[in-house]
């Protein structure tokens, strides 16, 4: 992604430090003011105080793996954008049209190797030719590496949540108005539509680039497929399936699967799409080609196991596999008098259904393949789909926490206080929403909800409780912030009951 990268992309005779991140940028003073010596307000005194401070922007951009932005402050407040490499290196930017003539800035320029500072250099009306001809002398020297973690240090514009920091660990700008394709995947890759078009895989720990692809007109739910002994990522949509092979590194645009029908409904949180068509018909991609097969009456569809189409009725669960032969298997535990609703297979274990019953609307879960009951909770039935952790460990249907120990309704984690908690996204690990429009999250481990700063804003995904992700516009930018997360731990509660 071009504005992730530190001109790696380049040849190393042509280093672009136009290419370095824009943020973090430090504040560097006192080239002609030795009285007022400083990086990012850190005072420097002494003979060797602007030396120092050269050095602490050098040790800067090593940490960020290669080189970071200046923005050099002259006594008159002039200012000049710069751009310091690992190795000691010092790259003019343009200076700001707004500079007056004559109106000069001195600095000193880090001699690469030996760390010693060169003769004062004169920008913005003064001559800068003696020190272009020196330097188009020496023997090119290779580009700055690229950074490990683009974007560090940049500050979220918006209020994070309680033990979420306020500087990212990376940050990189994605596709204006796309926060709605940032995804986790269950690899520990990040996906994302980047600001050059692409659709690209990084490091969700370092937001290193790891895979890119052209991007779809459209982008639904991702997920990694093994198709004939290749990996692939997939993106579900109404119309069909974009696939990608991950084997190349810069990928072309995605293979486009059309669907028989012109919508549908992609149920995505099994073993791949089931693409749900109406009229009891549904597709679901068997190797390279789609398969298309029927939804015996009453039953409704719910997902793809094994290479089998998943649907549900009144009494049990029927696979249904490419040659249109459905297989019945009984579910334990259903309530009395029900009448199938809807139905997910939520993972290769683990099914779930909502039914209608003379008292209203009862969810229920099922392990698979022998279809005992895990649990069962009244609903009102929203007409949500299921919200999926990344590596399917944990749901969120109708108001209902759903794992494969345990089937519960949020309101059981809500006190008089914290009453209504509406679950927005699922992570491994935590559950993140509302409580009367206030943000919140639910701990998986402790179970225990936790108000969040009223303006603070969710995360589209976490990772490891480590990182929290969260998309923010700066500017004119969209960008994915990766913050360090050290969740506050919520005191023991009795969850409203009687003290």
């Amino acid at each position: 992604m071009t504005k992730q990268g530190t001109g790696q992309e380049h040849p190393a005779t042509a280093f672009d430090p136009s290419a370095v991140p824009p943020y973090p940028v430090i504040t560097l003073t006192g080239a002609d003011d030795p009285d007022n010596v400083t990086v990012d307000q850190q005072r420097f005194e002494g003979e060797d105080a602007y030396d120092r401070a050269l050095q602490a922007c050098v040790a800067r951009a090593a940490e960020l793996g290669g080189a970071v932005r200046v923005r050099g402050v002259a006594k008159d407040g002039t200012e000049w954008p710069l751009v310091v490499t690992a190795d000691g290196e010092l790259h003019e930017l343009t200076p700001p049209s707004t500079a007056q003539d004559g109106a000069t800035f001195s600095r000193r320029r880090l001699l690469v190797g030996g760390g010693l500072l060169a003769s004062m250099l004169v920008v913005g009306g003064g001559s800068v030719g003696g020190v272009l001809a020196w330097r188009n002398a020496q023997k090119p020297e290779p580009p700055p590496p690229p950074p490990k973690f683009p974007g560090k240090g940049a500050n979220l514009p918006v209020v994070p949540p309680r033990g979420v920091d306020i500087q990212a660990q990376w940050a990189v700008v994605i596709d204006s108005g796309a926060e709605q394709a940032v995804q986790l995947l269950p690899n520990g890759q990040l996906a994302l539509p980047s600001s050059d078009g692409r659709m690209v895989l990084v490091d969700a720990a370092t937001g290193q680039l790891q895979w890119a692809g052209g991007l779809p007109s459209r982008i639904g739910s991702l997920d990694i497929l093994e198709l004939d002994n290749a990996t692939m990522l997939a993106s579900y949509t109404q119309t069909g399936i974009d696939v990608w092979d991950l084997a190349d590194p810069n990928a072309p645009a995605a293979h486009h699967v059309e669907l028989n029908h012109q919508t549908s409904t992609p149920l995505t949180l099994g073993d791949g799409a089931l693409f749900a068509l109406g009229s009891q018909t549904a597709q679901f991609l068997v190797g390279r080609e789609l398969v298309l097969v029927d939804i015996p009456v009453p039953a409704v569809p719910a997902g793809v196991r094994e290479q089998k189409a998943i649907a549900v009725d009144h009494t049990g669960w029927l696979e249904i596999d490419q040659t249109n032969t459905p297989t019945h298997a009984a579910l334990a535990g259903l309530p009395e008098g029900a009448r199938i609703e809807d139905a997910r297979v939520l993972g290769p274990d683990l099914l779930a259904a909502r039914w209608q019953t003379p008292e209203g609307s009862v969810l229920t879960a099922h392990a698979l393949p022998d279809g005992a009951v895990i649990g069962q909770v009244p609903v009102r039935g929203s007409g949500q789909p299921p919200l999926a952790s990344p590596s399917g460990v944990a749901w969120v249907w109708d108001d209902v926490l759903i794992t494969a120990a345990d089937v519960t309704s949020l309101e059981e984690y809500s006190g008089e206080d914290t009453s209504g908690f509406r679950a927005a996204v699922v992570t491994d690990t935590e559950v993140w929403g509302h409580v009367a429009q206030e943000p919140a999250h639910l701990s998986l481990d402790t179970r225990q909800l936790q108000l969040d700063d009223p303006d603070a804003q969710l995360p589209v995904a976490t990772l490891d409780k480590s990182l929290a992700f969260i998309v923010a516009t700066k500017l004119e930018d969209t960008i994915v912030h990766a913050l360090a997360m050290d969740l506050p731990t919520p005191a023991p509660s009795d969850n409203g009951g009687d003290s």
